[in-house]
């Protein structure tokens, strides 16, 4: 574990070139950082890097959130009702959902058709990222995923799509060993409790200490 004092691109190159094992470093898992792509091409350029899942679904979650935010404003009373307060049902795995939840869903879709057609795309996505193995096979799935979402003409979901072009390549790597950032999640989960108990840290280095004391790293 190592803390920098900023996602500056040169910060992380620095640190990268001064690692003991850089040479040893095959996979790399990031979010949707463009300074930290540019970092992994110059400090790593061997290593296979891999957008990760999670962070690219968030991406889709939010443009759906996006439509439904816009799709709330124009509704009348009684639909506004339906659909405010609905994001985490809209945004949560389906098959994670319970009886009551579902039904929820089902009045949701029902009282906005538009919705109903993002939310379905979203879950199709899903499903890729759950069930291919191979990056080749994602790759056609993807591809026939983004036909679908072209033909809806959605302006939200467009915007999607033109992030998952733009790291295409590194999504497709997923694919391939399904590396994800769920570790370095968790770590911020818990880094992110350490900063409420302490009320902020005014003070990088110190923060950095209690850090590494509490986890461990170098």
């Amino acid at each position: 574990i190592a803390i920098l004092p900023d996602r500056k691109r040169d910060s992380l190159i620095e640190w990268l070139l001064r690692h003991p094992d850089r040479e040893l470093i095959k996979v790399v898992s990031t979010d949707l950082w463009e300074p930290y792509r540019q970092a992994i091409k110059i400090a790593l350029p061997d290593a296979q890097q891999v957008a990760d899942r999670f962070h690219v679904m968030k991406q889709l979650n939010d443009r759906l959130t996006q439509a439904r935010r816009s799709l709330q404003k124009k509704a009348d009373p009684e639909s506004y009702a339906i659909l405010k307060g609905s994001r985490w049902l809209l945004v949560k795995a389906r098959h994670e959902l319970s009886a009551e939840e579902e039904s929820k869903l089902q009045l949701i879709l029902t009282t906005c058709p538009q919705l109903r057609d993002m939310y379905l795309l979203k879950e199709e996505f899903r499903t890729i990222c759950d069930k291919v193995q191979k990056r080749e096979q994602a790759a056609r799935f993807l591809q026939v995923w983004i036909y679908k979402v072209k033909a809806t003409n959605n302006k939200c979901l467009l915007k999607f799509v033109n992030t998952l072009n733009n790291w295409w390549h590194e999504f497709l790597n997923y694919f391939i060993q399904r590396v994800t950032q769920g570790f370095v999640e968790g770590i911020n989960n818990a880094i992110r409790a350490t900063i409420r108990r302490a009320f902020g840290f005014r003070n990088f280095d110190i923060f950095r200490l209690q850090i590494l004391a509490q986890y461990g790293g170098t």
